[in-house]
């Protein structure tokens, strides 16, 4: 028996164990190790000491409770802990340590629970049920009659026995609906118990069959292959068979499902530009069957906006999916930075600024960003653009993306010399000789950026990034600065049929502002969704 066996067999254990119930989800005491912990009054004593516990640090215990001894991932202890409420791994984390505190342990000497790095925690101390002996105490009341023991006559007798039976039979009929309430009450009563254990039993499952899936030798080698920065054409193949492999084994898992897409993902971006294409509607097939099966699995909703940002572009589906994922989890800044463009590329500049500004508090990466450059100067809010481009300059003052924003934002705002001081390094950069270099400036001094440009896509040729990316993009990008603006749309239709997601920004970036009406740079933008 594999390895692999062996850990899928613990996990269906672990959801048999569920069904028995060591400890059921409407246990009312336990004895967690040393601690007995009532679920009733939300304490924990031992011996002569009581703490009173949150309700929601309770339920962590008691979750942790029915799994003792076993892992129990961060997915599920978030997913049943916080149901229906954002929570992230740092929230998981911080209840974790504050029941820690309470139980008296901590994270480096664990006596109570133990860190699985990267996966969830694991309860260390044995668990026993406490039975609860409820008795129902009748208080006996006693009624002394008053008065003197006397004769009485026969129509009092009388009275008196038609008093006794209507009494006996308001009592009667009162007993009877007692009954009858008391039978409706238990019979609802079990039937809410059968369908909560129902209810537990299936959640069980659930995450039984989440674990098995993260848990399985496949998922963990297709991400490590997928993760890995020496990653080839070869290993993403590989990951991609295991992916598949998975689904084979899984085929009601999300997970598994979003794996395949990644992997296609990667080998799509791995390809040639005619290659490629074989992997766009895997790609696409895998996501919706992975949000068929459940529309919330973060994995699937990143690879949706994804796959609508950089392969089929679809700015507007792609924030659909992204309004998913951010509301599911605000914390995800790749997410915040993303919508940040996508928003830009829609020309909405505020929520570009906003949710750029959430992602820079997220991504400690994002400091140095050149988005919020980009977004500054594309809605012409230069000074704050040139406050970014400082920032950026403080940290790498010799990245392309300085040179790229800071030529880019130097022409927006007309100051024709400093760009092309900037053009210069980037001639260095990329190796023009000491003659080309005297031909540029020449060119410069003589008929301006303008006539640079024109030089750079008519004369030159210039297939290099010196800062206004690659053909056939940086050529329409040459022409429209040129003013040549059929060739400029004609470079762009170009860079449509290679499909580059750079083509996202035209509606806004100044650069194409003279080309905005004409008919088929209309048509463009429509076919993008701009």
């Amino acid at each position: 028996m594999s390895s692999t066996d062996e850990l899928l067999i613990g996990v269906n254990d672990s959801a048999k164990s569920e069904e028995q119930t060591l400890v059921r989800h409407d246990t009312v005491r336990v004895k967690i190790g040393e601690w007995e912990v009532d679920s009733v009054r939300a304490e924990v004593s031992r011996d002569n000491e009581c703490k009173k516990v949150e309700r929601r640090l309770l339920k962590l215990l008691m979750l942790l409770a029915r799994h003792p001894g076993k892992p129990v991932t961060k997915d599920v202890l978030l997913t049943q802990v916080w149901a229906g409420k954002y929570a992230s791994n740092d929230t998981l984390s911080v209840a974790i340590s504050q029941l820690r505190k309470l139980l008296g342990c901590n994270a480096n000497t664990p006596q109570y629970i133990e860190t699985i790095s990267g996966f969830g925690y694991r309860l260390l101390v044995p668990v026993i049920p406490l039975e609860e002996a409820y008795a129902d105490q009748n208080e006996a009341g006693r009624r002394t009659a008053a008065g003197e023991n006397k004769q009485k006559s026969p129509s009092e007798l009388t009275q008196r026995k038609k008093s006794q039976k209507r009494f006996l039979m308001v009592f009667f009929t009162a007993a009877v609906s007692l009954v009858v309430f008391f039978a409706i009450f238990f019979w609802m009563e079990k039937s809410q118990n059968i369908n909560n254990d129902k209810s537990e039993n299936n959640n069980a499952m659930s995450a039984a069959s989440i674990d098995a899936v993260l848990q399985h030798s496949f998922y963990q080698k297709a991400r490590f292959l997928l993760e890995d920065d020496k990653r080839s054409h070869a290993t993403i193949q590989e990951a991609k068979q295991l992916a598949r492999a998975l689904v084979d084994l899984f085929p009601d898992s999300a997970e598994a499902y979003a794996l395949v897409a990644t992997s296609n993902k990667f080998l799509y971006f791995y390809s040639g530009p005619i290659e490629k294409k074989a992997f766009v509607p895997e790609i696409q097939q895998s996501v919706d069957a992975a949000l068929n099966i459940d529309p919330s699995n973060l994995r699937a909703l990143t690879e949706a906006w994804q796959y609508y940002s950089y392969i089929n572009i679809q700015p507007r589906k792609a924030v659909e999916y992204l309004n998913k994922t951010i509301t599911l989890n605000p914390s995800d800044g790749a997410a915040h930075a993303q919508y940040a463009q996508l928003m830009l590329a829609l020309r909405n500049f505020d929520r570009a600024v906003h949710h750029n500004k959430v992602a820079a508090t997220i991504l400690a990466s994002h400091y140095s960003s050149a988005s919020m450059i980009w977004i500054f100067q594309m809605s012409g809010r230069y000074e704050e653009a040139l406050a970014e481009l400082n920032k950026l300059y403080s940290v790498m003052p010799d990245s392309l993306d300085y040179h790229r924003s800071a030529i880019k934002l130097y022409e927006n705002m007309g100051n024709e010399e400093k760009a092309f001081e900037l053009y210069l390094a980037s001639f260095k950069r990329v190796g023009y000789s000491d003659e080309q270099i005297k031909q540029v400036e020449t060119i410069f001094h003589e008929k301006g950026l303008k006539g640079l440009n024109e030089w750079l896509v008519i004369s030159k040729k210039e297939e290099k990034d010196v800062g206004q990316h690659t053909p056939p993009y940086s050529f329409a990008r040459y022409h429209a600065a040129a003013g040549n603006a059929g060739q400029a749309i004609e470079y762009l239709e170009k860079t449509e049929q290679e499909n580059r997601s750079v083509l996202l920004w035209i509606n806004a970036d100044p650069k194409f502002a003279s080309l905005v009406g004409l008919p088929r740079f209309e048509a463009l933008k429509a076919r993008l969704g701009l």
